[in-house]
């Protein structure tokens, strides 16, 4: 990537590293003006000492010096280092209740970016790569609480992310389910993908996507269940008990499997010999439901109702469509 420098009637080209932090400013001869490191919150240690004009800094986006502010220009707000915290509130609050409108990545930038001041997310080359990443995140959650997890992989500048998941209810309910978490407003979204949480006993066919027939010419007929939806709409993806990590195409009505090294319940007579890594623990999105409660809830999360009320703000009360940060 290169940005024009006016003042130095030339080109800067830069060096990034995984998070799309300029390292390295350099004109086309290889010559480098500027070698920047950085704390996790963006803060620079170890500049060039050349005084370099270039400001496109961290995540690549431009540092605004004016009146001595030092904020970066997401586009949708701007940043500040120093505090590690955005200076305005965010747009999309409302879908993250339980933090602070103004905290950057979920307070995690070593594994979050936020390309455009909306949302924090990891960002992949490719919609697959962040499913599969999905996958890998989250199918332990679903097997370990049974229940299933749903989200949507949407385009951002650079690559693919995807929502923090919704969780469903308990597998011990009347079938699982999940409504997967929306992007953002005016987002590209090309796929979405969810869990079948853990093994069932044989009470439901765990290892599918429901709905799914013997032929993909019928495939394309089901008009309900994990195929239908995606009939109507995108690809669909789906991390099952067992570990596979499948794909749907509705335009060909073909499920193909991509990955069978997911997280997978060992209580599954299919599922691989090999032994799981270890259990990590993730944030997800709960949606309250009729009669549920905080104690409900919380025994389904195996977390207890008063930290549930820590994580949330909550004065202890909920309200049916509610959304709720679940840290197990």
């Amino acid at each position: 990537m290169f940005m024009m420098q006016p003042e130095r009637n030339g080109e800067y080209f830069y060096l990034k590293d995984h998070q799309g932090n300029n390292r390295v400013a350099c004109d086309q001869n290889g010559t480098i003006y500027q070698v920047n490191s950085y704390y996790p919150f963006g803060m620079t240690f170890g500049e060039g000492t050349d005084n370099s004009n270039n400001r496109y800094k961290y995540n690549g986006k431009e540092l605004e010096c004016m009146h001595g502010l030092n904020w970066y220009d997401y586009g949708a707000r701007n940043y500040g280092p120093a505090i590690g915290r955005w200076e305005t509130v965010d747009l999309l609050a409302e879908k993250f209740p339980g933090i602070s409108p103004y905290v950057y990545c979920f307070g995690n930038p070593v594994r979050f970016i936020d390309p455009t001041g909306m949302a924090p997310g990891d960002v992949f080359k490719t919609p697959t790569a962040a499913a599969k990443d999905f996958g890998k995140t989250y199918n332990d959650n679903s097997v370990k609480m049974g229940q299933e997890y749903g989200s949507q992989i949407y385009k951002v500048k650079g690559g693919y992310t995807y929502t923090v998941p919704n969780v469903g209810p308990s597998c011990d309910d009347n079938g699982s389910s999940v409504t997967v978490s929306s992007a953002p407003k005016n987002s590209k979204v090309v796929t979405d993908i969810h869990t079948h949480g853990s093994y069932s006993n044989g009470n439901y066919d765990d290892n599918n996507f429901s709905g799914k027939q013997d032929t993909p010419a019928d495939n394309k007929r089901v008009l309900n269940m994990d195929i239908g939806n995606n009939n109507s709409h995108i690809k669909g993806c789906l991390v099952t008990s067992n570990g596979p990590f499948q794909m749907y195409d509705p335009k060909t009505g073909k499920v193909t499997v991509l990955s069978q090294d997911m997280y997978h319940d060992t209580k599954d007579p299919s599922s691989p010999k090999t032994p799981n890594p270890a259990y990590t623990p993730n944030s997800a999105n709960y949606v309250v439901r009729r009669g549920d409660s905080l104690h409900s809830i919380g025994q389904d999360h195996n977390i207890s109702a008063n930290e549930i009320i820590k994580q949330n703000g909550l004065n202890g009360n909920i309200k049916v469509g509610q959304v709720l940060i679940i840290r197990q």
